[in-house]
């Protein structure tokens, strides 16, 4: 054959829509073509299966919708994908049963009301009590004393399929009959007709056909079947007639079965019934004659006899159904007759009943009635007043609702206590508002059932806050005064309160929260946050949970948050008209962004869906083509586009095989889930993938790159040296370290930072506050006394010191008040690229997806214009620990319930603060007027008292305090002990530029030790403490106070640089020289710290020059 020919044979990969299950399939993957439609090979292979049992479909098929019809193939044909061979069948009648008998439960479904009522009841609905007293059904009620119930026709599950089954298994042996031709087997040839799958043009799997087995002989050439091969003997008739009783016996047990599956539920209602009426017979045994007696003790035998027969028959298994058949169910009239029977002693004992019922009434209406006894005072109303005073103390946090209502009932007289149900009402009316202000949405379940979770309606939440908080109005005004529109950023993570050690962890849930960008400085305060949705884990995880997870209720609160009406804008108050973008971003740790985002993480061979040549570093992609990069390079990443990635999701939706998607997933990084947020084309929109923020507290200091490197830095170090870990700890404990004291940092909490529990291997296990204080503390022994020992390897000590000013200009950069610039970020980036190449050389092969997720950070603030972090978001989730979730105990079992709940009461907790606190936005500004007796109390606390040697922050400047001095007139002077500033921008100088630096203060050091501290040095002492400090990025003092093991320069003056330099010979005069315009190159880089000091340097530099010139 020609390669022409061969080309023109190749099938065509052009997709057609099925004509039976509707999926897309081609005449590359074996469909064939009936008439003008398509049939792919999946339905052709369950059209052979059905011929093959069934001889075709049963006769009720056709009256089946046709959307039944397709939801059968469907079903059916992923089944046998993955069934073994021989159990295809089985995957195939059951979808046929589970779908016939949902098409038939649809169409004659008739519920059964078993409601238990009086009959004054009854009467009021219509119904005619004097049938409902001879036929129904009477009970005793606890409460309402007689209660009947009217029996009604029902037609359940069960029985349907029991019609179902018997239908397709009469179809079955009907084959098996015309089948019984010696030599073949009742499964071997059952032609299909001319247009079913028995055509030569169908495409059938090969463990469809039947394909001889060993002992079956060799298939005749020609013909469309195999034969088996002629016997030799005779069967025994012995052995033919014990077949044929078999067959009989089985046949005659599943009609049986049958007869019992329609029989169960009639004895179960009558067996109930004649229980009833028995319980109530032997407490009155003189209500009903002896014959109805013997009657009614004969029905109850003949009824748990049959139910019990019964129920054994339809749970016999097959190794069972050859056992004798239970006696009673041979004939249809027998079980009927005894039914009968047993209904009319059932009939004739509630006619007693009744008459006994309704002399018992007229009795008790003749007789004269009792004095009323007396009703127990029952505690008074609670008064505006009380309810005011109530509502105060449920925002107090910390007290619990209960509490509250107890405090109250002890601290009051009995008439002006509140009863529990007073109360709680009280507690509805506070919350309602916020119950009004939610929309509650219904998401599937992958069960078949669904959970309605309550998210917040915008308007009128901000609305109701705007109302009742001046704070929140002026800061959203302060937003909207710029663009006029607010863009909206979400966060997401996972909030665990009670016992964390618990196997069911019914407590924890996933909190949703959002704010808006343009509120930057505010964003830094937990009470900028909203929560906006809260979700227990249990509904994001296992059989029972939503269909799409995370990425479904966050696109659910795109829909509802991001919308075309908040666009459009309304009024927040009269005075501020609200509005807000389309375009939201998402700000979260790397599990949250992976939920939210459907992404596979470390799982996929792409770790990062940002970059499109990015692979993990098992991967030997890298290797081979060296546009490939791992996570642990520093650069040449591509960043791919939002339509890029949003392909790669179009794509995934095309594939027709697990297998393929599978892998196409893994290649991707992208996890196929139609229900989540990449899927959905409305919503991806709003939240793209280039709107997502990383955080730099999970990618730093919360396990992250920061708290790595301190464990295997400070590891390398104990490795190297004689210092240990208790070394250290008492270092630091001598040295008497302290902070601010508005932060609470005592000497024990710094002690407490190298404790030897707060280590594992690799990792420090202490909070993001406290990684962000051990980082420098180590750096400042790391400088003064590790690295001038030699011995820890130089590229460890590199790489700690660049990441010491990566979390340094973090923290500069997330506590500062001024908007980001291209520059700083650019500072930034090269700060990162830098310590991603020095952690290479020092440690290898450790990089972690996280080296990889930060070096985004950089444009993603720069394009959000703001920093953002999580660290406020985690001191939010306090209010949910702190008691909110503790107190809903009794529903963490009610999903729906506990959201609700949960969720009021965290925006009333949140209001509550706000109302309290306000936002504060701290900024030093002149007074105005007299300050509030609030104010005043609130100035008098102890955050903001100072005292001798503590460190005062003002400005662009620091220092520590000396003394107060206070004058009537004159009022308070401060003498403190300036501090310089970090420089962080030292490090990212070049390698060149930054030894220059380090031979300046070599120059000073040399020049103060010979000559001492003199009026003509002290500013040459000053700039070498500077730059030493500088260098160090703690800070440091004018020199006085540190110490002389190694830093301090000489106190005596043993001379004058005039004095020293004629003492120098000629070559020593050229190195000196030298030196000084080495300092009169690096030291404009440096001026903008203290210009007199430079200025002052500069000239006494150029003095020397001039003497040596001389």
């Amino acid at each position: 054959m020609s390669a022409q020919s061969i080309a023109e044979t190749q099938p065509d990969d052009t997709l057609f829509p099925c004509i039976k299950c509707g999926l897309d399939c081609s005449a590359k993957d074996s469909a064939v073509l009936r008439g003008a439609n398509w049939q792919c090979k999946s339905c052709t292979n369950v059209y052979q299966i059905l011929y093959r049992h069934m001889g075709g479909l049963p006769e009720s098929w056709n009256n089946m919708t046709p959307e039944s019809q397709v939801q059968f193939f469907k079903h059916a044909g992923s089944a046998i994908k993955c069934a073994p061979k021989n159990g295809r069948w089985s995957h195939v009648r059951s979808s046929l049963v589970s779908q016939m008998t949902h098409f038939h439960t649809e169409q004659r479904r008739i519920r059964c009301n078993r409601e238990f009522l009086p009959l004054s009841v009854w009467a009021t609905r219509g119904f005619d009590t004097k049938r409902i007293e001879a036929n129904g059904e009477m009970r005793e009620d606890k409460v309402f004393g007689e209660v009947w119930t009217a029996p009604l026709s029902t037609i359940s599950d069960d029985d349907i399929r029991g019609t179902v089954e018997k239908e397709i298994l009469e179809k079955e042996n009907r084959l098996k009959e015309k089948k019984k031709v010696k030599g073949k087997k009742p499964a071997d040839s059952a032609s299909p007709p001319a247009d079913g799958p028995g055509s030569s043009a169908f495409a059938i799997d090969d463990d469809v056909w039947s394909i001889p087995s060993e002992d079956e002989g060799p298939m005749v050439i020609g013909e469309g079947k195999p034969q088996k091969a002629t016997k030799t003997k005779k069967e025994d008739d012995a052995a033919v007639a014990a077949r044929r009783a078999a067959r009989e016996r089985d046949q005659k047990w599943k009609q049986e079965v049958c007869k019992a599956t329609r029989y169960i539920n009639s004895l179960n209602s009558v067996c109930h019934s004649l229980a009833t009426v028995s319980a109530k017979v032997e407490k009155n045994p003189e209500l009903i004659p002896d014959k109805l007696t013997d009657g009614l003790k004969q029905a109850v035998t003949q009824m748990n006899y049959f139910k019990q027969r019964a129920t054994q028959l339809i749970s016999a298994s097959d190794g069972t159904k050859s056992s004798s058949l239970p006696e009673g169910f041979d004939a249809d009239s027998c079980c009927n007759d005894q039914l009968k029977a047993a209904q009319a002693v059932l009939k004739d004992c509630r006619a007693i009943f009744t008459e006994k019922s309704r002399e018992a009434r007229e009795a008790k209406a003749a007789a004269p009635k009792a004095a009323p006894a007396a009703k127990r005072s029952a505690k008074p109303k609670a008064t505006n007043e009380a309810r005011d005073q109530v509502a105060r103390g449920l925002s107090v946090r910390g007290a619990s609702e209960r509490a509250v209502n107890q405090l109250w009932n002890l601290w009051h007289a009995e008439d002006e206590q509140i009863a529990r149900g007073s109360f709680q009402r009280i507690v509805d009316k506070e919350l309602q508002p916020w119950k009004e202000a939610t929309i509650n949405v219904a998401f599937p379940t992958y069960e078949g059932g669904q959970v309605v979770l309550p998210i917040v309606d915008l308007k009128p939440t901000l609305q109701r806050m705007a109302h009742e908080s001046p704070a929140f109005t002026k800061a959203l005004a302060r937003a909207l005064l710029g663009t006029g529109v607010l863009t909206p950023i979400f966060y997401c993570d996972e909030c665990q309160a009670g016992n964390i050690l618990s196997v069911e962890k019914l407590r924890k849930a996933n909190i949703w929260y959002m704010s808006w960008l343009q509120c930057w400085h505010h964003l830094k305060s937990p009470s900028m946050w909203i929560v906006i949705c809260v979700v227990q884990s249990a509904c994001l995880q296992g059989s029972p949970a939503i269909v799409g997870g995370s990425s479904a209720i966050m696109k659910s609160i795109l829909e509802h948050l991001v919308s075309g009406e908040h666009e459009a804008g309304w009024l927040l108050t009269p005075e501020v008209h609200f509005k807000q973008n389309q375009k939201a971003w998402f700000l979260g740790d790397n599990d949250a962004i992976r939920s939210v985002f459907s992404l596979k993480g470390s799982a996929g061979l792409r770790p990062c869906v940002l970059c499109s040549n990015v692979v993990k570093a098992t991967s030997s992609s890298f290797l081979n083509d060296s546009t490939w990069k791992d996570v642990g390079a520093s650069g040449g990443f591509k960043v791919s586009t939002d339509q890029e990635i949003f392909g790669h999701c179009d794509k995934l939706k095309s594939f027709r095989t697990k297998a393929e998607r599978e892998i196409y997933e893994k290649a991707s990084g992208i996890v196929f889930d139609e229900a989540s947020l990449m899927f959905s084309e409305a919503e991806r929109t709003k939240l793209p993938p280039s709107r997502v923020m990383n955080d730099t507290m999970h990618c730093y200091m919360t396990n992250g790159c920061a708290s790595w490197e301190l464990a295997i830095f400070l590891q390398s170090v104990f490795d190297h040296t004689h210092v240990t870990l208790e070394i250290l700890q008492g270092a630091v404990a001598s040295d008497q370290w302290m902070g601010l004291k508005a932060s609470g940092k005592t000497q024990n909490y710094v002690k407490n930072l190298l404790n030897a529990k707060m280590f594992s291997d690799d990792n420090f296990k202490g909070e993001a506050h406290q990684t962000a204080a051990l980082v420098p503390l180590v750096r400042y022994y790391m400088e003064t006394l590790i690295e001038p020992a030699s011995r820890v390897p130089p590229a460890c000590v590199e790489s700690f010191r660049c990441l010491c000013n990566i979390v340094s200009f973090i923290r500069e950069i997330s506590h500062g008040l001024y908007p980001l610039d291209e520059a700083s970020m650019q500072h930034f980036a090269a700060l990162q690229q830098k310590h991603q190449t020095l952690f290479a050389a020092a440690y290898g092969e450790q990089h972690k997806p996280k080296h990889h997720h930060r070096m985004h950070i950089p444009t993603q603030w720069l394009a959000a214009g703001v920093p953002v972090n999580c660290e406020p978001l985690e001191s939010k989730h306090r209010l949910y620990k702190s008691g909110v979730a503790d107190r809903q105990v009794g529903q963490v079992r009610d999903h729906e319930s506990f959201s609700a709940s949960v969720l009021c009461r965290l925006l009333q907790t949140s209001l509550d603060i706000v109302k309290k606190h306000g936002l504060p936005f701290w900024e030093l500004l002149p007074p105005i007027k007299e300050a509030s007796l609030d104010d005043k109390i609130f100035l008098a606390t102890t955050s903001l008292q100072t005292s001798q040697r503590d460190i005062l922050c003002w400005q662009h400047e620091a220092g520590i305090v000396s003394e107060w001095f206070s004058q009537p007139d004159h009022g308070l002077f401060l003498r403190y002990t300036k501090l310089a500033f970090i420089a962080a921008e030292v490090d990212a100088w070049p390698p060149e530029k930054q030894e220059r630096l380090e031979a300046c203060r070599e120059f000073c050091r040399s020049v103060c030790t010979e000559l001492g501290r003199t009026p003509q040095t002290e500013c040459l002492s000053n700039l070498w403490v500077l730059i030493t400090m500088t260098r160090c990025r703690l800070g440091g003092t004018s020199g006085h106070d540190i110490d002389a093991d190694g830093m301090a320069c000489p106190p005596v003056a043993l001379g004058d640089p005039s004095q020293l330099l004629k003492k120098m010979n000629p070559y020593r005069r050229r190195a000196f020289k030298k030196d000084i315009e080495i300092i009169q190159d690096v030291l404009p880089s440096l001026k903008h710290f203290d210009p007199a000091l430079f200025n002052e340097v500069l000239s006494l530099s150029t003095k020397i020059d001039k003497m040596i010139s001389d």
